[in-house]
């Protein structure tokens, strides 16, 4: 069976007191500079492995949905950047070096908004929250799937597969 692999990235968030959950270093197989490594799913310990899952998926998705949750604010935060400084363009043009007199379109206004710092800051923010939100999504994911490997296994054995 393939190997859920995790980011060390990711894996650090199981360890913050919010969550108060560790990984349990007996399903951990290794730990290198760049990801974490689960064990394979013990066939012969089932049960085991089962209940560990059942903590380990539980709290991968509560960290998802805080990922997601704060994605929809940097989103929000984004837009309400944008507003601000559309409404700053409109009120002193001249103050974004701008002619008094000429014609301020969505367009022009959208190309000035993109070169402000206070944009590129928020900009950076929803993307990074973004990311980690398709991050965490993946690992739930892959969690979702060794729940159903296990449940698979479960039924070779009673199907007397392995004898």
């Amino acid at each position: 069976m393939k190997k859920l692999i995790i980011k060390k990235s990711q894996m650090k968030e199981f360890d913050k007191k919010l969550f108060k959950v560790k990984i349990p270093k007996e399903i951990l197989e290794e730990e290198t500079e760049e990801e974490f490594k689960l064990k394979d799913i013990n066939k012969y310990k089932l049960d085991e492995e089962a209940e560990k899952h059942d903590n380990i998926y539980r709290e991968a998705s509560k960290i998802y949905a805080k990922k997601v949750r704060l994605k929809y604010d940097a989103e929000l935060e984004l837009g309400i950047v944008k507003d601000e400084l559309a409404e700053e363009i409109r009120k002193h043009p001249t103050n974004w070096d701008l002619k008094k007199d000429e014609r301020l379109t969505d367009a022009l206004i959208n190309r000035v908004i993109v070169r402000d710092e206070r944009y590129k800051i928020a900009y950076h923010k929803y993307i990074d929250a973004k990311t980690e939100s398709v991050e965490w999504e993946g690992v739930k994911s892959s969690l979702e799937q060794r729940g159903w490997m296990i449940k698979l296994l479960y039924e070779m054995w009673k199907d007397a597969y392995f004898k």
